[in-house]
């Protein structure tokens, strides 16, 4: 699988935002012993407090979003 320049960025990117969750009470790291090892991340209670505050972020978002992403949008999942 070919790497793009920007997804070594992504991966480091990706890895602080979890760091800073964790550090924040919000997620909990579990790695596993096994051999290649294995990283689980967990939401605790307060992760889950969050639950309806998103809720409500992603509904207003749905609502308030024009249309459809055009195709090859970078942004597009």
């Amino acid at each position: 699988m070919a790497r793009s320049p920007r997804s070594g960025w992504f991966i480091a990117s990706g890895t602080l935002q979890l760091r800073e969750l964790e550090a924040d009470g919000v997620i909990v790291r579990t790695v596993s012993a096994e051999t290649p090892s294995r990283v689980e991340y967990e939401l605790t209670a307060l992760g889950h407090s969050l639950t309806p505050i998103l809720a409500t972020l992603h509904e207003w978002g749905a609502r308030h979003r024009p249309g459809p992403l055009p195709s090859g949008t970078p942004d597009q999942h």
